[in-house]
């Protein structure tokens, strides 16, 4: 019975400027405007709003000078934190949960960054909760640049170099985790409007966690 109940998680993925946060927003508007029980769905998003999320917000904000293994720590560590504190509760007690990144983008953005630590990087992540459905964001790199400048200075991660190798590394890493891990990951193209990406999003998610009286994406 426990299963039955259990919530589902979702996570989206991609690069910063693919549309990650705008679309979870967009998201958890459709569901309200569309009469959904708020009270079922619970969204969040790494880095938490733990102790460890708040310090590697300040790292990629540049108030914090800590090293690329130091910072992979700090994930880890808030992943831990969030999926003890947060995630698992909600999934038992059966409420879907909707993360804004998981561990597929700490894989792609630290295993650029730390090239020759792939093993422990996956050991960080081994024993994490799987999540039920990936939805990876695509847009290219320079579509990514373009949206960040439009923005405050960028962060950490937001430059054109690190955002073309972690592009690269995004499309060596789905494969395997879909191949050897039987990960469930959609890719999607982000490069166009918001509102073709959201009906694209709509069209995964409302089979998973709508009854199937409610599943039609229509607005």
């Amino acid at each position: 019975m426990a299963d039955i109940l259990r919530g589902k998680f979702i996570t989206f993925d991609g690069l910063d400027g693919s549309g990650l946060t705008e679309q979870v927003e967009i998201l958890r508007e459709w569901l309200r405007r569309s009469g959904y029980d708020m009270h079922r769905v619970a969204f969040t998003a790494e880095p938490s709003q733990g102790p460890a999320g708040t310090e590697i917000r300040h790292a990629l904000e540049g108030r914090l000078n800590i090293g690329e293994e130091a910072l992979a720590l700090l994930f880890a560590a808030d992943r831990a934190d969030h999926l003890d504190g947060f995630i698992m509760p909600r999934l038992e007690a059966g409420i879907h949960v909707i993360c804004d990144r998981y561990y597929l983008s700490f894989l792609a953005y630290q295993s650029f960054l730390l090239p020759d630590a792939w093993d422990w990087l996956w050991q960080l992540n081994a024993r994490n909760q799987r999540p039920d459905l990936t939805i990876f964001l695509r847009s290219p790199p320079e579509v990514c640049v373009e949206r960040i400048q439009r923005k405050f200075a960028p962060e950490r991660y937001e430059r054109p170099e690190i955002l073309k190798g972690v592009s690269v590394q995004f499309d060596r890493i789905i494969p395997l985790l879909q191949d050897r891990r039987g990960e469930d990951i959609r890719v999607l193209d982000s490069s166009g409007s918001m509102e073709s990406t959201h009906q694209q999003i709509v069209k995964l998610i409302a089979p998973i966690i709508l009854p199937s009286s409610e599943t039609s994406t229509e607005e």
